[in-house]
């Protein structure tokens, strides 16, 4: 099967009826001098954000995989939202929430949330065949740095780690993810970034998301498999921000992301999809 081929549905946070996405897409392109986390829903690809803009509002569009793991692609769209005082802030990235509750220009610290929406109706007929799963919420804590140039805070490096733990009883699982992003401005109106990262899942999420149980087996007649916890991903993310006046931006971004260990081994993965995986958008926002 090949990456970009299959079929592309339409979605807003999921889709409350219908067929519900495998992700949000909202490549968020405008914040203070802070990097946010990379909370990643299934899936949520969302860059961190441009320095010069302590409040703004926008939405994002873009393709994400069907499922995680899928090689078929769906539209999807989200909001996205930041709202900052000092060196703290609050940031909404599609279905994601995080906020810096530290006012240091250089530490980072404080909760995330995550509606990690669920599986069902997916293009692919034996996955689709699975059990459902649920949306439910995570919620965790993330820690990190970030440097920022005195004379053009559009310079900027930053890196962090999150835990985030299930609590609406889907999957019961956690992850760890660890992240970085480099920030470097080309001229007076274009940004570019670079960013990277690794996720880690434990046994109950990894088999929630990844695992093929006797009963979807018998259903899709795809090969029971045990998921184990492991490190699930790799992605880089190159990005640019383009700024059309002082209140009008527009963002870019593409994601590889390359699925390890058993989420890669999977049979939904593995015969049904591919462990390369894209992700892409663009994004408009209004700053005041």
């Amino acid at each position: 099967m090949k990456p970009f081929a299959g079929a592309f549905g339409m979605s807003w946070l999921g889709r409350v009826a219908g067929r519900p996405t495998a992700a949000v897409v909202a490549l968020a392109v405008g914040a203070p001098t802070v990097s946010a986390p990379a909370v990643l829903a299934q899936e949520i690809f969302v860059p961190p954000t441009t320095a010069s803009l302590p409040n703004a509002f926008g939405l994002g569009v873009g393709f994400v995989p069907d499922y995680e793991g899928s090689d078929e692609f769906t539209i999807a769209a989200g909001p996205l939202g930041i709202a900052s005082w000092e060196n703290r802030y609050a940031l909404l990235r599609g279905n994601a929430l995080s906020v810096n509750l530290v006012d240091h220009p250089f530490w980072r610290f404080g909760p995330t949330g995550t509606l990690r929406l669920g599986r069902r109706g997916v293009a692919d007929d034996a996955v689709d065949a699975f059990e459902d799963i649920s949306t439910t919420v995570e919620l965790g804590l993330f820690a990190g740095v970030e440097w920022i140039d005195p004379i053009d805070p559009r310079l900027r490096f930053s890196a962090d780690i999150e835990f985030a733990h299930d609590v609406g009883g889907e999957h019961d699982g956690w992850l760890v993810y660890a992240n970085a992003r480099l920030w470097h401005p080309l001229d007076d109106f274009v940004e570019l970034g670079i960013a990277a990262g690794t996720s880690y899942a434990n046994r109950h999420f990894t088999e929630t998301y990844f695992g093929v149980s006797t009963r979807d087996s018998a259903a899709s007649n795809l090969p029971a498999f045990e998921a184990n916890g492991g490190f699930r991903d790799l992605r880089i993310t190159p990005m640019v921000v383009i700024s059309l006046g002082r209140t009008w931006h527009v963002g870019a971004g593409i994601q590889y992301r390359r699925l390890l260990e058993d989420a890669a081994q999977s049979p939904i993965v593995d015969e049904r999809g591919t462990a390369d995986q894209f992700l892409g958008g663009v994004s408009v926002i209004y700053a005041w």
